[in-house]
């Protein structure tokens, strides 16, 4: 957070609120503010700025399905932080603006936002690795304190301190989610495993890491890849179906899953498939008719939706229950198989957290602080099992194999979790 030298209307922390009135009024387009309702504290949100969050996500382009997510998990936690007082007693205020799915609109709209209002106290980056990965490079620079889904291609693994600043991914490194899944074949009885990719940032850094991970656990990879974008996938399940592979383990995401189950189809092929974290996002059970996905076909999931594990994700209660409305949809929470409004709930509860201990807006101070202190919020955790940093790294080394799971494909229901594991 960068409350110290803020451009424009945006006053430093020390200034007194009616300077704040005076100078820096609210946005009209704020999306969530919720109601302060005090604390107890001598320094109550009446008499702090308060903190003002951005988010850049997709609201109306081909990935809305992830925005919508995102967004209903920032309300959550917005109203949930503001009826306990705020984060160190200032109100929190958000703003979610659209990018429509585009990483070069995503900066624009962060240039222009900060052109226009300043810097924000807090940025929640983009849903997926691509955003992230054009954002970070303006965030850092800037020294806007941000959390994303993750940072694109490792741009913050190594030296992140220097590299990236007051810029953390608040994902998964691929190996721990992929480790899951290796485990999962191994218990199987899959030898040979196929892997159907895509062109994304994501997929290529995961199959780099299987071409490793899966020999060095005695499995044997088979790759066939795809352009970015497509609409047929039959060529390269036919591939893997010649090479005689045990199972599938599809990375595309979006209407692509459901082309690897139509292929799957179309090849008269009974292989089972497994959909990895992006496909899983792509609630599935919408973009495929339940006849391609009953059988034979899994997903990996964080295990938070998994109705099973319940009392080890306490927050996931916690974000349902600040967003009625988000429950009066069918899926609830943007209806996907995995719940991704918990990664800005998560989020949020790092930034209380953090403000909480620092006390402070500046976005090198709360930098400094994650680098150096783990937290496991147990009682507001939705999804990992701590967050970790480090001066070297600004990937999250909280996350553990057994915060993913893979099970069979199956619908959600109100509360954004799992209808059954079967």
């Amino acid at each position: 957070m960068h409350g110290w030298r803020r451009p424009s209307c945006l006053v430093v922390v020390a200034a007194t609120a009616a300077i704040v009135a005076a100078g820096c009024g609210s946005s009209n387009d704020s999306s969530s503010s919720g109601s302060s309702s005090g604390n107890g504290s001598s320094n109550t949100a009446k008499s702090k700025d308060p903190v003002k969050v951005l988010a850049i996500l997709d609201m109306t382009g081909p990935t809305k399905f992830l925005g919508v997510a995102d967004k209903a998990g920032l309300d959550s936690a917005v109203k949930y932080l503001n009826d306990k007082g705020g984060i160190d007693g200032r109100k929190v205020q958000l703003e979610v603006l659209s990018d429509n799915g585009d990483p070069t609109t995503s900066v624009t709209t962060l240039v222009k936002y900060i052109a226009s209002k300043g810097k924000p106290d807090y940025l929640f980056g983009g849903s997926y690795s691509s955003i992230a990965a054009a954002l970070q490079p303006v965030a850092s620079r800037n020294k806007i304190l941000s959390w994303s889904f993750g940072d694109g291609n490792n741009a913050c693994l190594k030296d992140a301190a220097a590299k990236c600043g007051p810029f953390f991914s608040i994902g998964s490194q691929p190996q721990v989610q992929l480790t899951q899944a290796a485990e999962y074949f191994k218990s199987k009885g899959y030898k040979k495993i196929g892997i159907i990719d895509d062109q994304r940032d994501t997929s290529v850094t995961e199959s780099e890491k299987l071409k490793t991970l899966l020999p060095e656990q005695g499995l044997e990879p088979v790759f066939a890849t795809t352009p970015a974008k497509t609409v047929n996938v039959t060529p390269q399940m036919s591939k893997l179906k010649a090479a005689d592979v045990d199972v599938v383990f599809s990375e595309q995401i979006g209407p692509a899953v459901g082309y690897v189950l139509q292929a799957r189809k179309k090849l008269g092929w009974d292989v089972p498939v497994v959909f990895d974290i992006s496909g899983a996002s792509s609630s599935i059970t919408s973009v495929a008719d339940e006849a391609l996905w009953k059988d034979q076909t899994s997903m990996q999931i964080f295990s938070d939706t998994d109705p099973k594990n319940a009392d080890r994700y306490p927050g996931m209660q916690l974000m349902v229950d600040n967003n009625p409305e988000a429950t009066k949809v069918k899926g609830g929470f943007g209806g996907q198989t995995i719940n991704v409004a918990a990664f800005p709930w998560d989020a949020m509860m790092l930034l209380n957290s953090t403000m909480s201990a620092t006390h402070s807006l500046d976005p090198v101070v709360n930098q400094k602080y994650m680098e150096s202190h783990p937290m496991d919020d147990a009682a507001t955790r939705g999804l990992m099992s701590t967050h970790k940093y480090t001066t070297d790294t600004h990937q999250n080394l909280g996350w553990a194999p057994q915060d993913f799971s893979i099970v069979p494909v199956a619908p959600v229901d109100n509360t954004g979790r799992l209808t059954s594991t079967h």
